[in-house]
């Protein structure tokens, strides 16, 4: 990470770009509380009050959710740059709470407004992110190094009772106990992979998954040895033994769902969904006749009905698992499509707003004393237009109280079209203008300085959110933009949107990194004349869009 200071900013050179920024800067609600927040927070950390930091910074990020180079008067003359998040981080790393204090730090990296008098408080916070990084990685490493050892360990016993007759014998006749087997085994391949993974990258979160890994397949491979154990044993107490291991397996597997069950909206969804039900019903009727079996075969001393018994029991316990795997995978489903109608719905009400913003830039051209007949020259089809507006307003309404995907959509072609118009209207209302001041019937009047197109201005509003993935969502598409400056700042707004996602992943997601690298040339494709202002970007990004080959992180 750099900490040099930040480059004069560089003008934007593009009239379309400006414009754009001024009306976001516009858009802007009035600073709050964050200054006050801001300041008591700085003397707290002073202070060393942890506790404090957290309260006052994260109530000016409340306020005030991203970095700026706005100065804060802190005391006397001593005024500081607004970086919460590196006094949060700092705060947690102090508390000995690594794990909270990571997303602050990346933030802080990603915003990154490091001014000379601020430059003490961020390379403090260098330090202590790079101690909890060798302190989680540390603790991920053994950890997971250990459970992968447990692991292993476990799977040499299966490997040294395979070498028996009777082992080879059981596991022949056993498909449940070869599939656990190689489950467990995939687990714990999976488990060293990541752990090497991690280590090598320096990511210790996959170092973290690498233990859940360790886990799974000791639990898969100790319930393999077990089973295995007891049917290589002789005797009808070993199979009873193994037979009941397999019904407490079976039960914890139904309790696990039903917990799952009692979390939030989980027990409607399985009176909606008529297969997820059905799948409990057949999962307990398979566990009830387990547990009937194994009870009869046990008093008779039944080694046929005990073996009975524990397959049944594993056909229980599987059952039970497959519906809550099923379960999980149709709340991701329906999160996944109410995320996607949110961020549909979110983009016709941008669209609504930027006509409801052109239709009020109406109100100068009507008052303008140059247009006499406005109600029967341009009143019509300004009427038509808030007709359209309307119905784009009534179908989103709809469309997110039914969940009508079709309807957003509507909403969202019909307020574009509305704008669209509105614009045309302004344009006409000005060549009425020009031709009343004097010009001839053939002249067209020299325009003023257009409006950044409204798909643009929100864009830009959403980007200066920190909602990078909506300016994705919102911006898919620049070449539908006309005017080539505009085009090109569309591209520049993607490539800082995902400029910034990628910091926030870690520098570990390179399709993103590729998107930023595509969206810069092609922005320099549509604007040779291209700038990036460090007013309005981070730093590193304005670097990385002045660069001559854009090759840089």
């Amino acid at each position: 990470m750099r900490t040099r200071e930040p480059r004069r900013p560089t003008p934007v050179r593009s009239a379309t770009a400006l414009a754009a920024l001024l009306t976001v800067s516009a858009a802007v609600p009035g600073f709050a509380d964050f200054k006050e927040d801001f300041r008591e927070g700085v003397k707290a950390y002073d202070e060393k009050k942890w506790d404090e930091v957290i309260v006052r910074m994260q109530s000016a990020l409340n306020d005030r959710p991203h970095a700026d180079v706005v100065k804060v008067l802190i005391f006397g003359t001593f005024r500081l740059s607004y970086v919460p998040n590196t006094f949060l981080g700092i705060a947690y790393y102090n508390l000995d709470r690594c794990d909270q204090a990571m997303p602050y730090f990346e933030h802080a990296e990603v915003q990154a407004v490091a001014p000379k008098r601020a430059q003490s408080y961020y390379s403090e916070m260098l330090d202590a992110r790079n101690s909890c990084l060798d302190k989680l990685m540390s603790t991920a490493v053994n950890e997971a190094t250990t459970a992968i050892g447990e692991a292993d360990r476990v799977a040499a016993r299966i490997d040294e009772s395979l070498k028996t007759d009777e082992g080879r014998a059981e596991l022949a006749r056993n498909q449940a106990l070869e599939q656990r087997i190689n489950t467990g085994r995939e687990a714990l391949r999976d488990a060293k992979a990541r752990l090497e993974a991690g280590v090598s990258s320096s990511a210790y979160l996959t170092a973290q998954d690498a233990t859940l890994y360790a886990q799974r397949a000791l639990s898969e491979l100790g319930a393999a040895i077990s089973d295995l154990e007891a049917a290589v044993a002789s005797g009808v107490g070993t199979a009873d033994r193994a037979a009941r291991a397999a019904l407490a397996d079976a039960t914890e597997a139904r309790d696990a769902l039903g917990r799952l069950k009692a979390e939030p909206g989980v027990s409607d969804l399985f009176q909606q969904v008529a297969t997820l039900g059905q799948a409990e019903t057949d999962a307990n009727d398979i566990l009830t006749r387990a547990t009937n079996t194994l009870n009869t075969a046990s008093s008779g001393n039944d080694a046929a009905g005990l073996e009975s018994a524990q397959s049944l029991a594993n056909q229980a316990r599987e059952a039970f698992l497959t519906a809550a795997d099923q379960t999980r995978s149709e709340l991701a489903r329906r999160e996944s499509a109410a995320q996607t109608a949110a961020r549909a719905a979110s983009r016709a009400r941008s669209g609504i707003q930027a006509a409801e913003r052109s239709l009020a830039e109406l109100a100068r051209y009507r008052s303008n004393a140059a247009i006499t007949d406005w109600n029967s020259t341009l009143g019509p089809r300004q009427r038509t237009l808030e007709g359209q507006l309307q119905e784009a307003r009534d179908k989103l309404v709809q469309g997110e109280n039914d969940g009508n995907a079709r309807l957003i959509s509507e909403a969202t072609d019909l307020a574009a079209s509305a704008d669209r118009g509105f614009l045309t209207l302004a344009r006409d209302a000005e060549r009425l203008i020009g031709a009343s001041s004097g010009q001839g019937a053939g002249e067209t009047p020299e325009p003023s300085s257009p409006p950044a197109p409204a798909l643009l201005r929100t864009g830009a509003e959403l980007y200066f959110k920190g909602e990078y993935q909506q300016v994705l969502d919102l911006l898919d598409d620049p070449t539908s933009f006309d005017d080539g400056k505009a085009r090109a700042q569309a591209h520049l707004f993607r490539a800082a949107a995902s400029f910034a996602l990628y910091q926030l992943s870690g520098k570990l997601d390179e399709p993103l990194r590729a998107s930023v690298l595509d969206d810069i040339r092609r922005a320099r494709g549509a604007d040779d004349a291209l700038a990036a202002s460090s007013r309005f970007f981070p730093p590193p990004f304005v670097d990385l869009v002045s660069s001559d080959d854009s090759s840089g992180d």
